[in-house]
């Protein structure tokens, strides 16, 4: 299941980067996978002929980058970040070649082993591959308009949908009770790429060879109708922009007025499946009734290429067709930036296991090689951020009282779940399921069925809030808005994010400053409508709201002026800025002064966006993720940050600085 959109998470796997080091500007040299070693520890000399006054990006991580190349099979690497994945990922493969050969397993390593041999079997892939498409294009060819309408209803019914998407919500109202939301993704994903017209170009090339490679009929008119079909939705599909507004907001919709606004999408068929009194919420409403009208006006044709072309663009075939699967990926290198080339297939099928099965996996791999952490050390840290942001919170001067006292109710409500889960229930598991090691695609369908299965079963049931929406061994943290809860899994906490051989100080700059991140979500222009209980109960009143987008538009003029959407990036900018500061405040309480280790505090955390990305996918990050550039995240949070002026002894008019007039307080 996705992330519900209220979930704002912290992660750089999602952003890109800015051409600031001029190797950026044109494809980053790359190394074949099998050459490639995780260093035990990077080095991140300082490039001294860089002032930190210039860019302060390049002055720590231009000499480590100098050095790097690029796995073939990746498009971005940033070290912090990929460097403890691709440790981790070595790990599951450690454990998955260690229960390969060993009798009698139990029943989750019997899941983990069987689907990881399906996955490895490429024959038997390439046999199911011809089996599914065969039978599925004589089943597709086989049904009336009325079944076939029925059928995408019944696919969204089965965990795996062709058009319509139907995922477990939390209620804004009461967050202890689950809703129902119904949801419609953009197949190209970014609602500006349906005006280039090379790119739907090429997207309709690519979709009538997939309609001559199964023999179909026709070919040019079916994929004009797919591109078109899409096209028409994209037109009143929201921006990511207007998207992460609309997460926000009361969705609910009443099943009759689904029922008869929408016809064409059977959504009886899928509303018998959920209980009468859960409720059910549509974000994109537009985008419904230009589909609704799309399927009333196609013919059965049209219909039935649709359904083809939905089911088997999503990555099922491979083996089969592998001049279909070479342009596809070629496809998605152009325009996205993805590379062409793949990881040995071992590593490969680890990842498709974790796709899947990630918390089955990860709790044995938890429990067979970390058996110690120094989770003291990272409370105190969170303890002491925490604090930080309350006395803050408590000294600010333009919230109205009753917005500051709810502020602090909030961040001492908050609830932080650090390391691992407590509870087996917490984990989230998969439920037992048959495997067979020689069906990869079935494997993958029963599994999302199961889910789904599991999902409406328990939909009705109280939200568990201490349930967790990572594994704890992913490399990232979250704050969920609705449940007033901060996870910081395992996985992210690792050298250099922390680093239980540095001081605190430097442990700051780095995981301090996540812990403070995630805390000014809590507070931040989305997190402020979310009361202490998690409730959509928005606690600023028009004055406070009005002051606050008054101060954080100069953060919006500060990254539009390198090419951001600040609007898009806005939650995660001041996330960083409040961050920062905190972390900033939390290592040197009372205001004390040591520059030697201000500056590693600095260093420290611009070392934690270390890295490096192919340019065709930062144009495709920078129109879908909400997270600056790690570039920027470094270099124009710098410029906000008076104390790194201070710091460095940077003169006004030097590149990593503002007039005082252009920076911000905030809490």
């Amino acid at each position: 299941m996705s992330y519900n959109l209220k979930k704002i998470c912290i992660t750089a796997f999602f952003s890109s980067l800015l051409s600031a080091f001029s190797a950026f500007a044109d494809d980053y040299p790359t190394i074949p996978d099998a050459n490639f070693v995780v260093p035990e520890k990077r080095d991140f000399q300082l490039n001294n002929s860089i002032s930190p006054c210039h860019n302060f990006f390049n002055y720590t991580c231009s000499k480590e980058i100098e050095k790097f190349k690029l796995p073939e099979s990746k498009s971005r690497y940033v070290f912090s970040f990929n460097d403890s994945a691709e440790r981790i990922k070595k790990l599951r493969l450690k454990y998955i070649n260690y229960i390969l050969n060993k009798p009698n397993l139990n029943s989750r390593n019997k899941m983990i082993k069987n689907f990881y041999l399906s996955c490895s079997n490429e024959n038997s892939r390439k046999n199911e591959e011809f089996s599914l498409i065969n039978n599925y294009k004589n089943e597709i060819m086989n049904l009336n308009r009325e079944k076939l309408l029925e059928k995408f209803a019944l696919e969204s019914l089965s965990g795996n949908p062709n058009l319509i998407s139907i995922d477990e919500d939390e209620n804004i109202h009461n967050p202890k009770i689950k809703d129902i939301q119904f949801s419609y993704s953009l197949p190209l994903k970014v609602k500006d790429y349906y005006n280039n017209q090379q790119m739907l170009s090429d997207y309709n090339k690519l979709i009538k060879n997939f309609f001559d490679m199964i023999n179909m009929n026709d070919s040019d008119s079916k994929s004009n109708f797919i591109v078109q079909f899409e096209k028409d939705i994209a037109s009143v599909y929201p921006s990511k922009a207007e998207m992460r507004e609309l997460s926000t907001k009361d969705n609910s919709i009443q099943r009759k007025y689904l029922l008869f606004i929408y016809p064409q999408l059977n959504f009886k068929t899928m509303l018998d499946r959920i209980p009468n009194d859960v409720n059910i919420n549509v974000i994109t409403k537009d985008a419904f009734s230009k589909m609704n009208t799309k399927l009333q006006n196609a013919s059965l044709s049209e219909l039935q290429a649709l359904a083809l072309w939905n089911r088997f663009s999503k990555g099922d075939i491979k083996y089969s067709y592998p001049d279909f699967y070479s342009e596809f990926k070629n496809f998605k290198s152009k325009y996205n930036g993805l590379s062409k080339a793949e990881e040995p297939l071992d590593m490969q099928c680890t990842q498709e296991t974790v796709n899947v099965l990630e918390r089955n996996l990860d709790i044995e791999v938890v429990n067979a090689y970390y058996n110690t952490f120094p989770s003291q050390r990272v409370k105190n840290i969170v303890n002491q951020v925490q604090k930080t942001t309350l006395n803050n919170i408590q000294k600010n001067t333009w919230l109205s009282q009753e917005a500051k006292h709810k502020a602090e109710l909030k961040i001492q409500k908050i609830r932080f779940q650090l390391v691992k889960p407590e509870h087996i229930d917490d984990w989230d598991l998969k439920d037992e399921t048959v495997l067979n090691e020689d069906t990869f695609i079935k494997n993958k369908r029963s599994i999302a069925e199961n889910d789904f299965k599991k999902m409406l079963n328990e939909i009705e049931y109280p939200v568990n809030d201490l349930k967790w929406q990572m594994s704890p061994l992913t490399v990232n943290a979250y704050y969920n808005p609705t449940a007033n809860q901060f996870v910081m899994p395992l996985g992210i906490l690792q050298p250099p994010f922390f680093d239980e051989t540095k001081s605190d100080i430097v442990n700051y700059g780095s995981v301090g400053m996540v812990v403070a991140h995630e805390i000014g979500h809590s507070i931040d222009d989305q997190g402020s409508k979310y009361d202490e209980t998690g409730k959509l109960n928005p606690w600023m009143n028009e004055s406070d709201l009005n002051t606050f987008k008054q101060k954080t538009q100069k953060i919006i003029t500060v990254f539009a002026r390198d090419g951001i959407d600040g609007k898009l990036t806005l939650g995660e900018n001041i996330a960083d800025f409040v961050g920062l500061q905190n972390a900033f405040q939390s290592a040197f309480p009372n205001n004390a002064k040591n520059i030697e280790k201000q500056k590693e505090f600095f260093i420290q955390y611009a070392k934690t966006w270390c890295g490096v990305i192919q340019p065709k996918n930062r144009e495709f990050l920078i129109k879908t993720d909400p997270h600056s550039p790690i570039d920027l995240r470094v270099n124009d949070q710098m410029k906000l940050s008076k104390k790194f002026e201070e710091t460095f002894s940077c003169s006004q008019g030097d590149s990593m600085t503002l007039p005082d007039s252009e920076r911000i307080t905030l809490w």
